[in-house]
């Protein structure tokens, strides 16, 4: 009888972890939205064919993935811009410890209301909108209306590629609305009317429309990895053909 309870007991704290017994390892792969939409699909064949891997896809954003890299709490941590850029903004990592591997690369994309009719602008533009000298759609063509800007946190990934991009590395020079996910920001955007929001191509759904650029701002999708890569960990960059980045310090 108290055999039968304890493997009860154990079985109960499989299904409250949602660990199933016939997983002999974890995989925990945190962080962007942008590569976790991305590698969705991926991640899911990966894990039927592999289900002696238990994979935990935990989706934030880029930066909070590198954090939790660091402190042991993920395996693989998920950015969607160079990781260079994040090495100035995260300064309490050793890079010299991590690996990064690229898996692909996606277009970061400004998204607004279905009836902002506005269909393009070019990069100008768009820069001068996120540095403030550009405020009012009426500048743009349209409505006399102040522009509200809805973004990620400092930590994401989209906005850290967009700002790179288009205001060479420096922060958002006007107030906005901070997000802190980015798919969280096409719900914002499509309850105003005057909103414009930054997100990754993949996101964009028929309730928002894409207001295109002349010219495309280009994120990778990263894989980073601390020390030297587990066994579950080597296994899924080979089935993700990873491509190996070394990492630049200065």
């Amino acid at each position: 009888m108290r055999y039968f309870i304890l493997a009860l007991f154990t079985g109960f704290l499989m299904i409250l972890f949602n660990m199933p017994a016939t997983h002999a390892a974890e995989l925990r792969i945190h962080g962007s939205s942008t590569v976790g939409l991305a590698l969705k699909d991926k991640i899911e064949t990966f894990a039927k064919k592999n289900p002696d891997i238990f994979i935990q896809r935990q989706i934030s954003n880029s930066g909070r993935g590198l954090i939790e890299l660091n402190a042991n709490e993920a395996d693989i941590a998920m950015v969607s811009a160079p990781h260079e850029f994040f090495m100035r903004r995260i300064t309490d990592i050793d890079w010299m410890q991590l690996s990064v591997y690229q898996v692909g690369e996606r277009h970061a994309v400004f998204i607004t209301h279905q009836d902002n009719p506005i269909k393009r602008i070019t990069r100008e533009q768009m820069r001068q909108i996120l540095n403030g000298h550009i405020s009012n759609w009426q500048t743009l063509g349209w409505e006399d209306a102040p522009i509200l800007l809805v973004a990620e946190f400092a930590t994401g990934g989209i906005r850290t590629s967009v700002e790179h991009a288009l205001l060479n590395g420096e922060d958002i020079g006007i107030n906005f609305m901070r997000i802190k996910s980015a798919p969280m920001i096409i719900d914002m955007v499509q309850r105003n009317p005057y909103a414009i929001g930054i997100v990754s191509e993949d996101m964009i759904n028929k309730d928002v429309k894409h207001i295109k650029l002349d010219a495309p701002i280009t994120q990778p999708l990263l894989l980073i990895v601390k020390g030297k890569p587990s066994p579950e960990v080597e296994k899924f960059l080979k089935y993700l053909k990873a491509q190996y980045v070394e990492i630049k310090t200065n």
